[in-house]
């Protein structure tokens, strides 16, 4: 999911350590730290899993489910997890919602942009799959003749 990050400066310690869960290295009494997930970082230690990158104070962040240890920048995070469109093969990215639209064809269950449904792009007139930009797709002649198809007209005797 996506979330936010908060910055809190830490003094006296009271004799407790805390280890900064990037570099493993103890925080000093009276410095700056990044807390999130009860887990404390150096602020140049809170770092996108993606590009390595620090991710700033206050600045939105995301992480994959199932992997809360890791944190993306999210623009890092949609380029490396958004679907990707089965025909452009772009990725496709949230709205000003925050929503990703897109299609889905009924027997393939394949994710499309939207705009394909309008903008001529081919389909299998039987199953309804997209074609790709990469792989397109193979036309048949609907002459059993041309298909190789024996009939009783081009059987030798």
């Amino acid at each position: 999911g996506t979330g936010g990050i908060e910055a809190y400066v830490m003094f006296g310690l009271g004799g407790s350590r805390l280890d900064c869960f990037g570099c493993k290295q103890g925080i000093k009494g009276g410095t700056e730290y990044v807390t999130i997930r009860n887990k404390v970082f150096h602020p140049h230690c809170f770092r996108c899993a993606g590009c390595q990158g620090v991710i700033p104070h206050h600045t939105p962040f995301s992480s994959k489910p199932g992997e809360e240890d890791q944190f993306y920048h999210t623009p890092c995070y949609q380029q490396l997890f958004a679907p990707e469109c089965c025909v452009c093969h772009e990725k496709m990215l949230p709205n000003h919602n925050g929503m990703i639209e897109y299609a889905v064809t009924p027997f393939w269950n394949q994710k499309f942009c939207r705009r394909h449904s309008t903008d001529g792009t081919s389909k299998c007139f039987a199953c309804q799959r997209m074609e790709s930009v990469r792989e397109r797709h193979v036309v048949l002649s609907e002459s059993p003749r041309a298909a190789g198809v024996a009939s009783a007209s081009n059987r030798r005797a």
